[in-house]
């Protein structure tokens, strides 16, 4: 099913975006010799602009094929408009297929095409200008969105995967079909963590303070006050933060330069390929998210399995999803800073076993990109199969 295909990914967020399940499904599906076009909803433009005349002849990058659709004509809001930009966007699509794929021996043609989007936004945004209708249209639900978009989603979708039990079960009462809410792996950047033996730092650093630390983007998803209660109180350890600086309220924006300001807080931003090392300096990872966030709530954060193949115990808020029973030899729950101090300690006080580590790895890889493609693949052909 997922070879040999043309794959259109309908994007909703940046492509260089700080959570790269879009950029890693990419390099996955191409792997299996699919072809893979982005269209690029986040980019819609006008012709009347700069950036539209650029979109119509200029290639965004030379490893990838981007569509960047075109509002042609004003007056969006008239119907008459809005059909006549999507009748042109669709000829522009289907030419641009079929000069895309002239050179391969395989004739893909745009109405065998697979769209695959893992927002709703993705999907309402790009609708007036891409006709999807009677389309193999995959839901690949990586987050939490509204109640009134994920039923939306899932009313348009014919298939349906999800990365966690959470969401599996949060789905299947949406659902009002017979449709399938498939559990798929939640995707593991494996290839970059089997090199990490490469970036170990051989170096003593001279900072022997325990090392508690957090990977992932510095914005409104943490709980600044647990954090700056939790620093305060405890000197003895080196708090590391490592990721990119978001938008922030102006209460969290606050919150953060007061956090920033003690002396145990380390910040910094890394790449891709010096986060094993990054994680490997680490005693225990921490996910501090604000769970009164319904997105923090029902999320699966990738970085648990980053934490994992690198054997760090963690200690979370009460994220849904590492409440349930397979994560509780690895991962603390605690609610408040008083609970993430006594977790922490209990968790100092005593080696992390092999036994354990081991454990965690595997847990880490079963969670790869290409198991969680593989399952896609192998879920989709069953559905193909009953079907007939």
């Amino acid at each position: 099913m997922l070879r040999d295909k043309l794959i259109v990914l309908l994007l909703y967020q940046p492509w260089q975006w700080s959570t790269d399940y879009q950029n890693q499904t990419v390099k996955t599906l191409e792997k299996l010799n699919n072809k893979v076009i982005i269209y690029y909803g986040h980019k819609e433009t006008v012709l009347w602009k700069k950036d539209g005349l650029q979109s119509l002849f200029i290639k965004k990058n030379k490893k990838l094929n981007f569509f960047i659709p075109i509002h042609f004509l004003p007056l969006r809001r008239l119907t008459f408009v809005k059909k006549a930009n999507q009748f042109i966007n669709l000829q522009r699509f289907n030419h641009y297929c079929k000069n895309l794929f002239r050179k391969y021996e395989k004739k893909i043609t745009p109405s065998q095409a697979i769209f695959w989007f893992f927002e709703p936004n993705s999907l309402i945004q790009n609708l007036h200008l891409l006709d999807i209708k009677h389309k193999h249209l995959i839901f690949d639900c990586v987050d939490y969105f509204s109640i009134k978009e994920l039923k939306f989603a899932l009313q348009k979708s014919t298939s349906i995967f999800c990365i966690s039990q959470t969401m599996q079960e949060l789905l299947s009462k949406l659902i009002k079909s017979k449709k399938i809410i498939n559990l798929v792996p939640q995707g593991f950047d494996l290839n970059t963590f089997k090199k990490y033996k490469l970036f170990i730092n051989t170096t003593s650093s001279k900072d022997k303070r325990y090392k508690i630390g957090f990977i992932g983007g510095i914005d409104n998803r943490l709980k600044y006050s647990l954090l700056i209660n939790l620093v305060k109180s405890n000197p003895q350890w080196q708090f590391l933060f490592y990721g990119p600086q978001q938008k922030l309220s102006k209460k969290n924006k606050k919150l953060l330069n007061k956090l920033q300001a003690f002396s145990n807080t380390d910040w910094g931003n890394v790449t891709k390929k010096e986060l094993p090392r990054i994680i490997h300096s680490f005693d225990v990872g921490i996910i501090p998210y604000e769970i009164r966030q319904k997105k923090n709530y029902y999320c699966y954060p990738m970085k648990i399995f980053e934490y994992f193949y690198l054997g760090k115990p963690v200690v979370s808020t009460p994220i849904a999803e590492l409440q349930h029973k397979r994560f509780s030899n690895f991962v603390r729950i605690a609610k408040d800073s008083h609970q993430f101090e006594n977790s922490i300690k209990k968790l100092l006080s005593k080696s992390w076993s092999i036994s354990l580590k081991k454990q965690q790895r595997q847990m880490a890889i079963i969670n790869s990109w290409q198991k969680k493609i593989n399952t896609i693949n192998d879920q989709l052909k069953l559905f193909v199969k009953q079907k007939k």
